[in-house]
């Protein structure tokens, strides 16, 4: 059994080569009819610098996403904290203006007892 790949060099496809791998029973042979273009070495010299740089594109993009869910933890927790102390507020106000208003009205009990 005879396993064939075709290599197509451009858009035109061209046919450049022919790669054929004889499965027998001496195991597989290989037969490389194809050039490669560019070299492997050309391919790694372009790869690496992109890999490279997409892998500091992340680190950077990481590095903002962290940030803004930072200030937006911290924004929450601004906002919970004030909300807390507006409750706390409004509660000794709360409580002032009725023990004002209490006392109040106990000045004008003991001034009517007074005028009885």
């Amino acid at each position: 059994m005879n396993l064939v790949m075709w290599s197509l060099r451009d858009v035109l496809k061209t046919l450049t080569g022919l790669t054929m791998f004889g499965l027998g029973a001496m195991g597989p042979k290989m037969r490389f009819l194809t050039e490669y273009d560019p070299s492997p070495e050309e391919v790694l010299n372009n790869i690496i610098p992109q890999y490279v740089n997409s892998i500091i594109f992340g680190a950077l993009r990481e590095s903002v996403a962290s940030e803004h869910a930072a200030r937006m933890t911290a924004m929450d927790s601004a906002t919970t904290n004030a909300s807390d102390m507006i409750d706390k507020l409004t509660l000794k106000y709360n409580r002032a203006r009725q023990a004002s208003i209490t006392q109040e009205l106990s000045e004008i009990v003991s001034g009517a007892e007074a005028l009885k």
